[in-house]
């Protein structure tokens, strides 16, 4: 069957085959991103030691406290 003359249910399905493809890809990506930080912080402690784990830790304070007041907010 011609794409054209594929019905609503057809186009539907498609568009949710592609739409399930991207966000597997963007769930990797994360999933990519939170190990690659994991194996940072681990690889800091492994070289510095204890500052290695609590300096990363102290800088991610103000992140935390930022996403707090955007959620507080409303945003």
């Amino acid at each position: 069957m011609p794409f054209d003359q594929l019905n609503e249910q057809d186009q539907t399905i498609e568009l949710d085959a592609t739409l399930g493809v991207e966000k597997s890809a963007k769930l990797g990506l994360l999933y990519a991103a939170l190990a690659i930080g994991a194996a940072l912080w681990i690889a800091a402690i492994a070289i510095f030691g204890l500052p290695g784990l609590y300096v990363p830790a102290v800088a991610a304070v103000p992140v935390c406290f930022l996403c707090l007041m955007l959620i507080t907010v409303g945003k």
